[in-house]
Formats: structure tokens, sequence, C-alpha cells
């Protein structure tokens, strides 16, 4: 892991402090309610709310996982699709089974991976479909801002369906990749020189701070998360022979996976829906 300049380190530290301070905690009677995580990807589930699932499963709390795409591209130059698919599925349900989550209450829509722009609208009526079968309490699904296409679709798939939901339901969204920017990482390294793009930066961050309300302490399960992560083999680990395969840990020298691998979750709580489906 490269070692960050004293300045960010600086700047991440206060920013962390603040944050830590000002998001409320999410206590043992906040989390005793059953909920819905949604994962655009295999390992989301695990990078944004593997904590949090497994200090609900410890209090016996019913957790679902919905997986939104099918795995087949993250290494498609190297491997077959389909099997790279059938691998990543399974992947996901070992990862489940570590959470604490059992393989009834795990869902794969198998939409196409990156294209999802092409299906969402068709899908929605299958979240909604889940939604009524699992009736959470709470729902896990990724920030709306987040940079990746299928994080963005996902949620906006996530949202139509609560829409549609005639029930109350507290929406909880969960950042990965907007965690990539400076000064959690050394994504910007341009920010170290050009005042512009420091201030750019750091704006950014100040933003994200705003909007990450609420927080989960995982520092008593970060082990536990650790594990549930390394099931995800074809994301943690190369295969003997192939040193060009990509890795989550190859992120930013692996700064970006052991902010994720921290001792909080960090969540903004979306307004509550309402009885009609309106925010």
């Amino acid at each position: 892991m490269s070692e960050p300049t004293w300045e960010r380190r600086l700047v991440r530290g206060v920013l962390e402090r603040i944050l830590r301070v000002r998001a409320r905690t999410l206590d043992d009677d906040a989390l005793r309610r059953p909920a819905l995580v949604v994962a655009p990807h295999f390992d989301d589930e695990t990078l944004g709310c593997g904590g949090t699932i497994l200090r609900k499963r410890a209090l016996g709390v019913p957790v679902h996982v919905l997986f939104v795409t099918d795995g087949a591209r993250s290494h498609a130059r190297w491997t077959d699709a389909a099997a790279l698919a059938a691998r990543r599925s399974a992947e996901g349900r070992a990862a489940a089974a570590a959470l604490g989550v059992g393989p009834d209450d795990v869902t794969c829509l198998d939409l196409p991976e990156s294209r999802l722009d092409a299906c969402g609208p068709e899908a929605v009526p299958r979240v909604v479909a889940l939604l009524e079968r699992v009736r959470p309490q709470q729902v896990f699904a990724p920030h709306r801002r987040e940079p990746p296409d299928d994080h963005a679709r996902t949620w906006s798939l996530v949202a139509s369906a609560l829409d549609r939901w005639p029930h109350p339901v507290q929406l909880y969204e969960y950042p990965i990749w907007l965690w990539d920017r400076w000064p959690w990482t050394d994504a910007s390294p341009s920010a170290r020189w050009a005042p512009r793009a420091r201030l750019r930066d750091l704006r950014a961050a100040l933003g994200l701070l705003r909007e990450l309300g609420c927080r989960v302490d995982v520092d008593r399960v970060r082990a536990a998360k650790r594990v549930a992560l390394e099931a995800h083999a074809s994301q943690m680990a190369r295969p003997d022979g192939v040193p060009e395969w990509p890795v989550l840990g190859d992120v930013r020298d692996g700064e970006w996976l052991e902010h994720l691998l921290g001792g909080s979750e960090y969540f903004m709580r979306a307004r509550r829906v309402d009885a009609r489906g309106s925010p």
C-alpha cells in the first residue's frame, strides 16, 4: 500500500473523526428489523453491508440478499462468460452463507452485467414481487451517486420498486466506489499539487460526509466480514499462471479495500417511504 502524503493523511483523519461523531449509530434496537440487501454485483453485499448483515443475523433478524447482475463480465477477457457467471453466483451464495444468510434467503435476478439500462424497467415487477414475499422493514441499496452504471441503475431499480410497493420501509444507501476519491484514497494524485483539484475533491468528500448520517459499528465482526469477502475468490485471488487477473486488492494498492473493511459501515438514510409508496 502506498503511503499517503502527510497532507492527505491529516485531511482524511479529520474527516473520518467528524464522520464518526456526526453519524448516528444504529444500535441493536435499530438493527432488529427484517432487511433486504440489494447488491449490483456479487461482492457488493459484503463490501457495503457485510458487517451490518452479520450483526443482524447475530440478533436472529431475517436478512434477504438480492444479487442483480449475472457476474459474467468482470473477467470476461480471461475466461468464458457463462462459466464466470456460474462461478460468481456460487461465490455469492457462499459469501451469503458466511454472513449467516441461508440459500432460501438469496435471490439472483441474473440481469446482464454492464447492460442494466436495457432491462431495468422489466425487472421492477420482479423486485416488487420479492418485496411482497420478504416484507422487509429496511432496504439497503447502493448510494444513488455511485459512479458505476450498474450501481446507479440498481438504485433506480430499487427506488422504482419501492415506489410501487404500498408498504412503509426505510431505505439505507451504502457507498462503495464513492470511497475511491481523495482524501479517502490516493485516487487523484494531482490533488497533491493542484489547488483546484484538491478543492474539488475536498468538496466531494464534504458532500459525502454530510450525506452519510448513519453508521453501524462492525469492529467486532471485521474478521468474519473478511472471511465472507474471501468467498468471492474470483475477485480476491489470482488464478495460478494468470498474473494479470485483476483483484479488489489492486485498487489503490489495497487502500480502498482496507477502508471498506474498517470498523464502521456508513449509510445515507433516505426519506421514509409512506404507505402510498411515495417518499
